[in-house]
């Protein structure tokens, strides 16, 4: 999470390996989104915590540094690591929760103050009867009408000022939860 890449932290004969995504292609946006500046908000202060070499990475004290610190410290850190392994890509289509939305349950995270709806986010990607439906679900069916007299353009633009201020999700980032028995 730290390192350059793959051996940037040579010497040590132990470590845990990470199955990354990269979120770009799936999220062409993802390095502009608020996401990504937080996530890259909080490296830059356990950089500033953790001990460095002087070239940067970090120094083989890292050991003896966390085993100074207090639990909260050591659980914001494990909190941070742990959640950049955390893979969100589902590469097929269920209408059963995933073990992703099972642990978007038990954490309570709210995805629309994560990702917000916009022409590059998504209505540039999804037909006109796709936008009018997403208006119809936040505005009614009167606000979608519109939006079939319009160019695709046009619809696009609307939509995203409409949405501008609504917490929205698209169906594929909604957090499923367990059907009531």
């Amino acid at each position: 999470m730290f390192g350059d890449g793959y051996f940037s932290l040579g010497g040590y004969g132990l470590g845990i390996r990470l199955n990354y995504e990269d979120l770009n292609g799936h999220a062409p946006d993802y390095q502009s989104s608020k996401a990504a500046q937080t996530t890259h908000d909080l490296r830059s202060h356990w950089l500033d915590q953790l001990p460095l070499d002087e070239e940067g990475p970090l120094s083989e004290d890292v050991l003896t540094w966390t085993l100074a610190q207090d639990s909260t410290t050591l659980l914001e850190l494990l909190a941070f690591l742990v959640a950049g392994t955390v893979q969100g890509v589902t590469h097929y289509e269920t209408s059963k929760p995933t073990d992703l939305d099972r642990l978007g349950s038990v954490t309570g995270v709210d995805l629309t103050q994560w990702w917000t709806p916009t022409a590059e986010s998504y209505f540039s990607h999804v037909n006109k009867d796709q936008i009018a439906a997403v208006v119809t679900e936040t505005h009614g069916a009167e606000e979608a009408l519109s939006i079939a007299k319009m160019k695709k353009a046009q619809a696009v633009e609307h939509a995203q000022q409409l949405l501008a201020d609504k917490a929205w999700l698209p169906v594929p980032l909604r957090i499923q939860s367990e059907p009531s028995q």
